[in-house]
């Protein structure tokens, strides 16, 4: 959370607040909620903290299972390793493909919010 002036009347404003509390001009328009289903950023409500994951199926094909334990999301780290495993690598060349959708899930799961 920052301080922002307000453009009416310079007044130093939360950047959460909808309208100033001196002059009532609106501060900010509000977010557009987006779905997560289309999100690629994600923000713990709490901390503030960004996620992206725009690119992390560039990460999965890389670092595979690894990405996903790093990430927390152990069903998958353990379900990419084993899948590795039986179908001798192949499945890391697929995997990538569901790597966002995966992440989504987990965020959301846990109540990050989506930004965009």
């Amino acid at each position: 959370m920052a301080l922002i002036s307000c453009k009416e009347c310079n007044n130093q404003v939360s950047d959460q607040a909808t309208s100033c509390p001196k002059c009532g001009a609106p501060i900010a328009p509000q977010l557009a909620k987006v779905a997560p289903s289309s999100a690629t950023i994600f923000r713990h409500p709490a901390s503030g903290e960004t996620v992206n994951i725009e690119n992390s199926w560039a990460w999965v094909l890389l670092f595979g299972c690894v990405y996903f334990a790093l990430k927390g999301v152990w069903t998958h780290a353990a379900a990419s390793l084993l899948l590795a495993l039986v179908t001798a690598g192949f499945s890391w060349l697929v995997y990538p493909f569901f790597a966002r959708a995966v992440l989504r899930g987990h965020y959301s799961a846990k109540g990050w919010i989506a930004v965009s």
